[in-house]
């Protein structure tokens, strides 16, 4: 005897699965190394003006940077990450990075310090507090955002 209601069950719960995994996102891996527009270079002197002063007077010339378009927070629009290229701002471990997340009018005057990196950052699923984790270059640390800030396994 045919159950009728077993394959509607079946599919119904079939049907939820693909959707379901219609949703998901793979992890985006950007790197940031485009040249900044002349409103992503105003943005950044606005949210770290401390740092171009530092670099005019340390180094003598304009602080510089590369950046990268991605929806930290899933609001759907892409968040600036700043990259400095300057060697005033680089270590053994690459160069400093910021967010500056998007807003209707622009972009946050409030910098998110990132990590030291060489040349990738890659945007996890998992959100923490809003966020979505991430993991820089080829390491396998994960830096969550705590509320405040994005921090690491030691910190």
């Amino acid at each position: 005897m045919r159950r009728p209601h077993r394959f509607l069950a079946t599919s119904l719960t079939l049907c939820t699965a693909l959707a379901i995994a219609g949703t998901a996102h793979a992890a985006m891996t950007i790197t940031p190394n485009a040249p900044p527009t002349a409103a992503e270079i105003a943005a950044v002197r606005r949210a770290l003006p401390g740092d171009f002063r530092d670099a005019e007077r340390m180094s003598h010339h304009p602080l510089t940077f590369t950046v990268g378009h991605v929806d930290l927070n899933g609001d759907g629009r892409p968040d600036l990450i700043v990259h400095y290229t300057d060697q005033g701002w680089c270590g053994s471990h690459g160069c400093i990075a910021y967010a500056l997340l998007a807003h209707p009018g622009g972009y946050s005057t409030h910098a998110i310090t990132l990590v030291y990196f060489v040349g990738t950052m890659t945007v996890l699923n998992a959100i923490h507090h809003g966020m979505h984790d991430l993991r820089f270059d080829n390491a396998t640390y994960v830096f969550h955002w705590t509320g405040t800030a994005y921090r690491g396994p030691a910190g």
